[in-house]
Formats: C-alpha cells, structure tokens, sequence
C-alpha cells in the first residue's frame, strides 16, 4: 500500500470540559487535551479524527476514529496503514502557540509556524517524539 498524504487538518480544544494550555517548550504552549481531525489521502480516502492529550512533555494519541466512505469500509489492512502519529504531530503542529508575555498580566498568543520557525519545529519533534520532521499538511 502506498504511504498516504494528510491533507486538512483542523485542531480544536472543545468539548465539554475546555483544558488549559500547558507550557512547552521555551516559550511555547498548548491546550492539555484536543481534538484532530484530518483528512488523509491514499488508495482509500479516510477522516481521522483523534483525541490528543499532552502530559509530561509528551503528545499522545488518547482515542482514534477512522472512518470511510469507501466501497470496503475500514478492514485491518486500512487501519494499519493510517499514519496516526503523523497526524498526531500536524495537529500538534496546528494547536502550538507562541507565548509572549507583555507585562506581569498579559500574555500574547499568537499561532506558532513550524515551517519558519526552528524552534516552533523542535518543540513539535520533542511533544510528538517519534518522527525526524513535521508532515506537510493543509491547515
């Protein structure tokens, strides 16, 4: 089979219980539990979709759907070929803030770009911890 391409990605902190962020990195945070959702390109199309919780400086894949449209539905062949750590790190990639802090009580937040920041990339690499560069994907 050959290796899928993530396209849309969308993360979101909702649900009923909204998390905080938590700081990671230098100068970086992220919210303590989100949702991603992702289409993913290959032989099948698929829709990702997976509950995400950062702890102890670590992303983790914590309840994961796929679902398809497709004339076979999705056998033990298609799940194993679904990139989820990938499409743990886009939505890593995705949710990742900068943290500024303007004065004793205001903080900025601003998205962070992992394409043109190095270290936005780093702190991505370090969350997910098991792949040598963030996939490409659509935000």
């Amino acid at each position: 089979m050959a290796p899928a391409k993530i396209g849309k990605v969308t993360a979101r902190a909702d649900g009923e219980e909204l998390h905080p962020p938590v700081p990671v990195g230098e100068g970086f945070a992220i919210p303590a539990e989100f949702n991603v959702t992702a289409s993913v390109i290959g032989p099948v199309e698929l829709e990702v979709s997976i509950v995400v919780q950062v702890s102890d400086g670590r992303a983790c894949a914590r309840r994961v759907c796929v679902g398809s449209e497709a004339e076979g539905g999705v056998n033990a062949i298609v799940q194993r070929a679904t990139p989820i750590r990938e499409v743990v790190a886009a939505g890593v990639a995705a949710a990742l803030w900068r943290v500024e802090f303007l004065s004793e009580n205001r903080t900025k937040l601003t998205p962070a770009d992992h394409r043109e920041d190095p270290a936005a990339r780093a702190t991505i690499l370090r969350l997910v911890g098991y792949l040598d560069e963030v996939p490409e994907f659509q935000s």
